[in-house]
């Protein structure tokens, strides 16, 4: 009885984080989008970037440390755009650090890493001039953010509670920006 308890658990954290992951790559595709990269896109729409750990591990609940807030002040589409290259070049190096604790399918986590590789690159190509120096401090709470989120991981060794920490504060950040873009657009 336990077992097929624990078996349908199981399944069910699987389908939670399988479908928290697929916005995370909804998310992504909105970018990619902006960029106009249509390849891309439909790349994006068809990867299901699936940890096999189900949804935020019991045994890390008295990790976690909580909200990470991010605020977001972004005036025009320069600097929409701007907002988007650092941000996804920063989830970029933090997804490149050392994912040997996690329990996610290394296949799906290779195609959700080449499809942040691309959209930097393409992001970084619509906004080369403006990145001349002044990112450091026009947005330095993107950059204090991420220092949390790599702090986390180098306190708690890379483990596969401080991944799970990232992923749910990196998917929350990334849908709350993904949000005031598609408001900004209208």
């Amino acid at each position: 009885m336990s077992c097929t308890r624990t078996k349908n658990t199981l399944e069910i954290r699987i389908e939670e984080t399988k479908k928290k992951l697929e916005e995370m790559v909804s998310i992504v595709s909105i970018w990619a989008e902006m960029v106009g990269d249509y390849c891309l896109l439909q790349h994006v729409k068809q990867l299901i970037f699936t940890p096999q750990g189900g949804r935020f591990p019991s045994e890390c609940i008295n990790e976690n440390p909580g909200q990470i807030f991010l605020i977001y002040v972004l005036q025009n589409e320069s600097t929409r755009l701007s907002m988007a290259y650092e941000a996804l070049k920063s989830v970029q190096n933090i997804f490149k650090k050392d994912l040997s604790s996690t329990t996610w399918d290394l296949h799906q986590l290779n195609l959700f890493q080449n499809m942040i590789d691309r959209t930097v690159e393409r992001l970084q190509f619509c906004v080369g001039e403006q990145l001349s120096g002044s990112s450091e401090t026009k947005y330095a709470n993107l950059k204090i953010y991420f220092e949390k989120l790599n702090g986390i991981l180098e306190d708690k060794g890379h483990s596969r509670c401080a991944w799970e920490i990232v992923r749910m504060e990196v998917l929350r950040n990334l849908e709350y920006l993904s949000k005031f873009f598609g408001s900004s657009q209208r």
